[in-house]
């Protein structure tokens, strides 16, 4: 393979990965706003950031097992 189609191979499935960790973060969300209202912040930044905590957590959580 020539490093052109090695470099967009590369940037295809990047793509593809932050497309479902981004919809994996607003399934998170609107997971925690139900069990929790006061969870979602003023700010967006704010939430996306407490949902990747959240998640991050989960998943050393489930490293550890």
């Amino acid at each position: 393979m020539t490093e052109s189609k090695i470099y967009v191979e590369l940037l295809k499935e990047s793509e593809e990965n932050k497309y479902k960790l981004v919809h994996r973060i607003i399934k998170e969300g609107k997971v925690l706003v139900r069990l929790n209202p006061d969870f979602t912040p003023f700010y967006p930044a704010d939430c996306l950031q407490k949902i990747s905590q959240v998640l991050l957590n989960k998943t050393s959580d489930d490293e550890e097992k």
